[in-house]
């Protein structure tokens, strides 16, 4: 086995990752779609010229100051901008330039660096264009073009997307210089925090390109360096970054900036907020350095009276950190030259000596006496540590005893990153016992569990200090995805590259015990993507079914810590995310022509599928699967459906496969009746589905089995409404709610407050309010109430999910369009018969545009 460099999200192309890409190429534009640039050729060439501008506006008025005026959406550094902002951007930015628009804003939203690939070609070309033509049009709508790099920037990773990116910065810094162009403050204070908070993170690969961009703008004078850029920017990084990393990146850059401009490129402020970050980080030897050479420029550029501004910030120092700036800042006097200092003598400590530079007059006895006993206690707090990292690698799990886990500087605020590549160099590895990467990685991944931990004694590593425990915590919630999917990889490692008689135990005990943990902290259950999820849960499932766990040698060491693991990882995200993964998991498994053991597969599948609804019953029992989105769920069980259709179709005996998908699709869709009602058929009704109608066929069959009647008319127009009118329902519906709430029901409540709330989305020209004048002002509030807290909890999901919810449509669309062309070609020698199915081809065509042109 050999895992090929790439980061473990971008996972080796099964069928289902094919299907998954097909579906994804459906809505992103395309290279092909278009103009010719230097973003997607190698070299540039005159008839790549573009012969218009793709920023040019409908609009002659600059809008510019007003939209900096007046940016509510758009949050302040160090809040990340949301799906609010990315949706406030695309209203406004289609409006000036309704035809390029939708390069800049793919369907799905820009989730990765991939999705912005086709809005940074557009924008390279804009600025091409603006080079040949000199058409500076392009500033009028700088601050959005900051915005959407911004939020491109704060993707996840994609080495090609994250390179287009940095590429597309470049030029438009180099533009911005050509035409002596000095950002508004308030431009520069939307894109360049971010940039030095990615910066600081970035992976080493990036690293140089990252500081390319930055060095330039620093040194080219497209931001004011002196007022703005080190004062501002970088102090406001230094200040409320989350990241160690970029921390000290924006002290470094603020350092450069004194050294060119003087003591103004940081300020009084900003020199409090250096001796602040100094006391707190000090014993971090990468920060500890980053702050005194800042603090070094400063005092060294402050030329009238240092002492004067070292009792400025003596408020903000302990004494450790005074001591250290004394030693590093304070020089000591020159022969003959007085100095004035605000301590007595008696209270002043003695400064170090420079190395050009020796003090002419002997120290007095006791400043000897006190030397000799502080360099005592250094080399004694030195031999003390020594030895507690030495019994601390003693206790820590080795690998293989005949190897040492090879040791660590602990005093670096770059820990996150070093331990994720060493993990990542894991993957690489050739075999488990003659690479050393091997061992790096071993000990990243109790690097990683010890952060986990809570109790300094249980730790794995337990040299590891308090900050950087908080360092690996930040950065495992920063990216969290990434590691577990990272981490979920070495699993996949251990035991493709073992051999067939042993498995290492003690490595694949670490890497469960760190998933579980990752999976058992509530903050992370949002956090979890669709995508990872179904990572994760197929390798899971892989482990549990390789025969050399079939014994009793690994029966208790691996395989209950795996299968306690995978029923945790099923059960912890939101039930849309954990649903949706095991069907789209059941499809991926029934489709699939590799593997040998399919039928079992798919089994665990839905006996995990069990496990999640009987969570769901324990832990919401008065409204079950109340937060699920109907749309949604029910899309992917119809695409659940149809691919069961098609392996049936082909492999008549392929019953034993699809015995357990259809036994998970049939308990689906009984549960969302049980729990939501007649919402299940009004939610069916707005679906785009085939001839066949697989969705309403099973609908049906489930309705009659739970004793749910719907009459005739209803059905015909795929709604569960009792009354064809939809005033009278609405009635009904409200009668219910009130009926289960003075019973005193809370799950029929519930039920029926979801109904609600379905229909009152679909049908919004409905009077609310009148339906609620015959009640009690008492229980008028409280319907209400409970409207406003259910409704509340989902409007800024809803709004997050709507572009993948067009998508789905769109791709929903084309697989029943695609359908009825088959079909129509099967009857094309008989007339009489195909007319009707490419007439409906034809329908579902005009569908789709129109859908298209909505969007």
């Amino acid at each position: 086995f050999k895992k090929s460099t790439t980061r473990t999200r971008n996972r080796p192309m099964t069928t289902s990752t094919q299907q998954s890409t097909r579906r994804e190429a459906i809505t992103r534009p395309s290279s092909a779609s278009l103009p010719p640039t230097t973003a997607t050729t190698k070299k540039s060439s005159p008839t790549n010229e573009l012969p218009y501008n793709p920023l040019e506006s409908s609009s002659t008025r600059s809008l510019k100051s007003q939209r900096l005026g007046r940016n509510a959406s758009w949050p302040d550094y160090p809040e990340e901008p949301s799906g609010i902002s990315f949706q406030s951007l695309q209203k406004v930015w289609s409006q000036l330039v309704p035809s390029t628009a939708s390069f800049l804003f793919p369907k799905g939203g820009i989730k990765s660096h991939q999705d912005s690939v086709s809005g940074c070609v557009m924008l390279t070309q804009a600025l091409e264009y603006s080079k040949n033509h000199g058409n500076n049009s392009f500033i009028d709508q700088l601050d959005l073009i900051f915005r959407w790099c911004t939020i491109a920037l704060l993707a996840r990773d994609h080495t090609a997307g994250l390179r287009s990116l940095l590429s597309l910065l470049r030029l438009l810094f180099e533009r911005l210089s050509e035409v002596s162009y000095v950002m508004l403050n308030e431009e520069a204070s939307i894109l360049l925090p971010h940039l030095l908070d990615k910066c600081g993170v970035a992976k080493s690969q990036f690293k140089d390109q990252f500081l390319n961009v930055i060095s330039y703008v620093r040194s080219s004078g497209v931001c004011q360096t002196k007022e703005y850029y080190g004062p501002v920017l970088c102090m406001t990084v230094v200040d409320k970054s989350k990241f160690a990393s970029a921390r000290a990146l924006a002290a470094n850059e603020c350092r450069l900036c004194v050294e060119s401009h003087g003591v103004t490129a940081i300020s009084k402020k900003g020199i409090r907020i250096t001796a602040k970050a100094l006391s707190s980080e000090y014993q971090l030897l990468d920060m500890r350095n980053a702050y005194l050479s800042l603090l070094e420029a400063a005092f060294m550029k402050f030329n009238d009276n240092p002492e004067r501004l070292l009792q400025y910030i003596d408020k903000d120092l302990n004494d450790k950190t005074r001591e250290l700036v004394l030693g590093r800042c304070v020089r000591p006097n020159p022969p003959g030259q007085s100095f004035h200092s605000v301590q007595t003598p008696e209270k002043r400590r003695p400064s170090r000596p420079s190395n050009s530079q020796q003090i002419q007059s002997d120290p007095p006895p006791t400043q000897l006496a006190s030397s000799a006993a502080k360099e005592n206690l250094r080399q004694r707090l030195q031999n003390l540590k020594d030895d507690k990292h030495q019994s601390g690698n003693a206790a820590e799990p080795k690998l293989m005893a005949s190897r040492v886990c090879p040791e660590r500087s602990t005093e670096s605020s770059d820990i996150f990153s070093r331990t994720l590549n060493e993990i990542e160099q894991l993957l690489d590895a050739e075999n488990l016992t003659d690479d050393p990467s091997v061992v790096r990685g071993a000990t990243a991944i109790n690097y990683l569990l010890s952060a986990m931990i809570s109790d300094p004694e249980s730790r794995p590593i337990k040299t590891l200090s308090d900050m950087e425990v908080r360092l690996l915590g930040e950065g495992i919630s920063f990216d969290f995805n990434n590691v577990v999917e990272t981490v979920t990889g070495a699993l996949k490692f251990s035991f493709h590259a073992s051999n067939d008689e042993s498995l290492p135990v003690q490595l694949i005990n670490s890497i469960i015990t760190l998933l579980s943990y990752l999976f058992k902290l509530a903050q992370n259950a949002d956090a979890i993507s669709q995508s990872t999820l179904e990572y994760v849960l197929r390798e899971s499932v892989q482990v549990l079914l390789d025969p050399r766990l079939s014994g009793p040698k690994y029966e208790m060491a691996i395989m209950r810590p795996t299968n306690k693991f995978a029923m945790r990882a099923a059960m912890a995200p939101s039930r849309d995310t954990a649903l949706s993964s095991l069907i789209m998991l059941q499809k991926e498994t029934i489709t699939s022509s590799e593997g040998k053991y399919l039928a079992k597969q798919s089994r665990v599948y839905t006996k995990l599928y069990k496990k999640v609804i009987a969570d769901e019953y324990d832990k919401n029992d008065a409204g079950p699967l109340a937060g699920v989105k109907l749309d949604s769920m029910l899309r992917s069980l119809d695409w659940l459906l149809q691919s069961s259709q098609d392996v049936r179709s082909r492999d008549p005996n392929s019953s034993e496969l699809l015995k357990s998908s259809s036994e998970m699709s049939r308990s689906i869709m009984l549960e969302l009746i049980k729990c939501r009602g007649s919402s299940v058929r009004n939610a069916a009704s707005q679906l785009i589905l085939p001839g066949n109608d697989l969705i309403g066929n099973l609908l049906a069959e489930c309705e009659s089995e739970l004793g749910v009647t719907v009459s005739q008319s209803a059905s015909s127009k795929g709604t569960a409404c009792l009354d064809t009118h939809k005033e009278s329902h609405f009635s009904n519906l409200i009668n219910a709610f009130a009926q289960a709430a003075n019973n005193g029901d809370a799950h029929q409540q519930q039920v029926a407050l979801s109904e609600i709330i379905d229909f009152r989305h679909t049908h919004q020209d409905v009077d609310f309010d009148s339906h609620l004048e015959y009640l009690s002002p008492q229980f008028r509030s409280y319907i209400r109430e409970q409207l406003r807290k259910e409704t509340k909890e989902n409007v800024q999901e809803s709004q997050q999910e709507q572009p993948s919810l067009d998508r789905e449509k769109i791709n929903s669309m084309r697989l029943n369009l695609s359908a009825s062309q088959e079909r129509a070609r099967d009857e094309a020698g008989r007339p009489s018969s195909a007319q009707p199915v490419a007439d409906k081809a034809a329908s579902l065509r005009a569908r789709l545009e129109a859908l298209r042109a909505k969007d």
